[in-house]
C-alpha cells in the first residue's frame, strides 16, 4: 500500500491456507486479507502461526505487484530460520558466490 497508511496489508495465498491451520481458520472466517498495525506485527503473527511445524512466512510484495497488498503469507519448502531477518528480503545474487 502506498497510501501513507503506517498499515501493513497481508493476503492468504493458497499454498499458506493449505499448508497452515492458523491461516486456512483466519480464511474460513476472515476472508484472504488481513491488516496489521505494522510489518514487524504481520511477521510475528507468521512466527506464531508456524509454531506447530506448519511454517508459513510474510514476503513483501514486489514494486510492480498492482494489488492493493503490501505483503503475501506464503507456505513452502523453505528451510526453517533461513533468512528470517525482519527487514531483509532475498535478492538473487545472494544465491550465487563471486567468480
Amino acid at each position: 500500500m502506498s497510501d501513507g497508511s503506517p498499515a501493513y496489508v497481508v493476503e492468504v495465498k493458497d499454498s499458506a491456507r493449505r499448508h497452515n491451520q492458523t491461516a486456512a481458520e483466519w480464511v474460513a472466517h476472515n476472508g484472504r486479507r488481513r491488516t496489521f498495525p505494522s510489518k514487524q506485527a504481520a511477521r510475528s503473527w507468521a512466527r506464531q502461526a508456524s509454531r506447530d511445524g506448519e511454517q508459513v512466512w510474510v514476503q513483501d510484495a514486489v514494486p510492480s505487484d498492482l494489488s492493493d497488498v503490501d505483503g503475501y503469507l506464503v507456505a513452502g519448502d523453505r528451510p526453517p530460520g533461513e533468512r528470517d531477518d525482519e527487514d531483509e528480503q532475498w535478492w538473487l545474487p545472494d544465491f550465487f558466490e563471486p567468480e
